[in-house]
This record gives structure tokens, sequence and C-alpha cells, in this order.
């Protein structure tokens, strides 16, 4: 085996994977094989290396030209950029292994397809517990027909109204158009998947959470000689944070917070919504400033923190909420899973740290944001172990609820919470080591040797 074939590289484009799989990579380093990030299309991505070079890692951050998402103003350009790009990769690291949080999207679709033709083993690990594809595509049918009815959109959406075609034979079309354009794309040798929903492409193996992920996946066509159910990382941070001392926890995350009472804390975790086109930045701000107002009758016995999602900006929060800025304690840099543990209640609308919430046993409430009617009922009704506030009402209910003296609530969310941890979350500490066995296997031996992890 040559050195360069000795290396895994490591495909991301949000920062949460970063976590996800610098303790794989940190792991791989004692086993001297070497790990090297390859960044596509970070924000932030100065800090990002920074961070990921402060453990000796390499990394290579790659600006991907812009990808339209309507039907007709697809790809041709960007299929020849993302060839050509995944080409140079593969020449410059001949790696062994190539790990993807998913393998069906954009410049990680063509570096999946084209490593494949040179048989080099690629692995898509899942990152978070993604509902049923119906709940997707129920959730992008909202999108696509609130931006076509609201003027927005490419030229395709421009056309159809123009010549006023129904919003529902639109959406019907849209769909079509996507898939022939895709089948076109495959007939001229990009090869380009099908399968637009997680985890999607072609990739040699599904490296799973559980085995609910796994009969999912299996339902979603993914064949079963493929998954592998090894847990997540994610898990054993979950243990580590849990067998903590907890008052030295909740300690340090408060004096990092420059909280100086004991009262417990309340925390909400933002989106960038209005980037991911569910609505204006004027409307959610709207939406913030009203949860604010809610969340502040209870500051004179609860701490309120806002904890900001990484695309957001600390200035545009303190300026539009204004004089409420002052009254919240609006942060970017906490540990977001540590402060979730040290809550007293957990507030978000469908990020991924609702699942934190859960397996810590915090009660969490996720609130819909969107003007054109309830996005996550879908979502949330899959998983369980959240109260989903579908309007600014309901949330005042839950929040009253779970303060209130009379615990009914409370104790039901924490029985459903209890269910969904035992099942679908292997909390044995060995997740990351299964992992980096994995992938040593695959470098030395070209498989897989057997790990498998049940949950419990």
């Amino acid at each position: 085996m040559s050195s360069q074939e000795n290396r895994v590289l490591f495909v991301s484009y949000r920062a949460k994977c970063i976590d996800l799989f610098l303790k794989i990579a940190v792991g791989l380093k004692e086993r001297y094989i070497e790990p090297v990030f390859i960044l596509a299309d970070f924000k932030d991505k100065n800090t990002t290396g920074q961070f990921i070079a402060s453990f000796g890692i390499s990394y290579e951050y790659i600006d991907l030209p812009l990808v339209f998402h309507e039907p007709l103003t697809f790809w041709l350009r960007q299929a020849n950029i993302y060839r050509r790009i995944s080409g140079r990769i593969l020449d410059k690291y001949s790696p062994g292994l190539i790990i993807f949080v998913d393998d069906c999207l954009g410049f990680r679709a063509f570096l999946q397809k084209i490593a494949s033709r040179r048989k080099i083993k690629t692995a898509v690990m899942q990152w978070y517990m993604p509902a049923p594809a119906e709940a997707y595509e129920n959730l992008e049918k909202k999108k696509w027909m609130d931006r076509y009815t609201n003027g927005q959109g490419g030229i395709f959406s421009k056309v159809l109204r123009f010549f006023s075609f129904p919003s529902e034979g639109a959406w019907r079309l849209s769909r079509f158009i996507k898939y022939y354009d895709k089948f076109i794309l495959n007939l001229m040798g990009y090869n380009f998947s099908n399968n637009t929903y997680y985890p999607g492409g072609g990739s040699d193996f599904f490296i799973t959470m559980n085995e609910d992920s796994k009969r999912q996946f299996l339902s979603q066509g993914i064949e079963e000689k493929k998954i592998i159910v090894l847990g997540s990382p994610f898990f054993d941070e979950y243990r580590e944070i849990m067998h903590s001392d907890f008052f030295l926890l909740d300690k340090n995350m408060r004096k990092s917070l420059n909280i100086d009472n004991g009262n417990p804390i309340i925390t909400f975790g933002t989106q960038p919504l209005e980037k991911k086109g569910f609505l204006s930045q004027d409307e959610y701000m709207e939406s913030i400033r009203k949860i604010a107002q809610v969340l502040l009758n209870y500051s004179d016995k609860f701490n309120i923190v806002f904890k900001l999602h990484p695309a957001d900006s600390i200035d545009d929060y303190k300026s539009k909420l204004n004089s409420l800025a002052n009254s919240v304690k609006i942060v970017k840099e906490a540990d977001i899973r540590k402060l979730i543990y040290v809550s007293k209640i957990y507030i978000t609308s469908f990020s991924a740290s609702a699942l934190d919430a859960i397996v810590f046993g915090i009660p969490v409430i996720t609130y819909n944001f969107w003007r054109k009617g309830d996005i996550l009922m879908d979502y949330f009704k899959f998983f369980g172990g959240t109260l989903h506030a579908k309007n600014l009402g309901e949330f005042k209910i839950f929040i009253q609820e779970l303060l209130q003296n009379d615990k009914t609530l409370y104790l039901q969310l924490k029985k459903e919470q209890e269910s969904i941890r035992q099942t679908r979350f292997v909390l044995d500490g060995g997740c990351t080591s299964r992992i980096v066995d994995f992938c040593h296997s695959i470098i030395n031996n070209g498989s897989p040797i057997n790990t498998q992890k049940k949950p419990g």
C-alpha cells in the first residue's frame, strides 16, 4: 500500500459535521493514517481551517460555484466544474477512503461517482436522524409553491406565472423536469444521482447511527450489505457530558455566559431560516421578538439565553431585537450541547440540536415559524420526544405548562424521550473507536470488520 492510499478524505459542507469528523480523524492519526478535510463552500473558512489545523490535521477549502435549485436553470456549467474539481482532488490526495455526510447533492455527488470509477472506497456517515423522504418532499413542495405564488423563483417559475399556470400543476411539472434533467445528465455521462434525499447516492458503505435508521435506509432502496450500524461520535460526546459533574458543568457554563445568579436557564437555539427560503428576515425577526417577549414574562425566575446558529450574526440580533436584546443573553460561541444539558427548557425550530435535548432528557419545544402553515409537522411527528408549537398561542401554553407546578406534561415528555434514547442512541462510549476500526480495516484490507453495535 502506497503512502497516498494511507489517507482518508473527510468531505464536509457544514460546521456541525466538522465536530463529527474530528474525533475520528484524531483516532486515525494515532494509527498512522492521514486524515484530510475537504471543506466545500464554508463561509467561515479561515476560522474553521484554523480550528482543524490546531489538531495537526490538513485541510483544503473549495470555493464552489452557485448551484441553481430551479428546474431548467439546471447545471451544465456547474456539472463540468464539479467534475474538474473532483478529478483534481482525487489526483492530489489519492485517498484510500472518502467519507461524506451525504453523497447525493452537488459537488459531493460528482466526487463520489468519480471516486467509484477509480475504485476508491466511499462511505456516507449519518450525522443526523432523518425523517422519511416523504417529509422532505412535502417540505420542498411547500417552499417551492410559496416562492411560486409570491413571485419569487427562477426563470422557469416566471414563465409559468406569465402564462398563469396553476401552482399545483407547476409543482408537478417542476418535479417531472427535475428528474428529466437528471436523466439527461446521466445519459451525458455525468452519472448524477436521481435520489435527492439523504443518504441517497451510490457509496460503498453507509455508516448508520442505529437499527432504526438502517430500516429507514433499506426502505429508501439502500442495499443491506452496504449498511453498517456503528453509532456516532456525537453519541460518545453525549455519554461524556451525561457522566460529567453536572454542578461543575453548570458553574463553568454560567461563568462563560456571565450569569451571576442561580436561576435556571431557558435556551432558545436559532436557525437561519430566512437564508433557507422559508421566510424573509423581517418576518423571522418579528417572530423572534414575539418569542422573546413571551420568555421575558419569566425573566424574574429564569435566565433567558439565545444561542445563535453559526450562520447567524450577533450584531443582527442585537440590532433587530432592539431593547429586548438587553433583557436576554445573546451568545454565539457557547458549546450548544453543554448549554442544552444545563438548561431547564430548550426551544428551537427543526435543528438537529433538538435531538441533543431529547437524549439529555431536557424538555424541548420546536416552533413553526413559517407564514404559510406548519412545515415541520411531518418531521417531528416521525421523531416524537418534542412539544411542537404550530403557532405563538401553542408556544405560550407549552411554556406555561412546563413551568407550572403540575408536572403531567413534563413527565409525559420525559417518558417519550427515554423510549427514544433507549431505541435510537448507542451510549456505550465506543462509537468513535468502532468507526476508526472501520476506516483502518478499509485502508488495510479493503473491507470492513464486523464492529456493529446495537442501541442500548
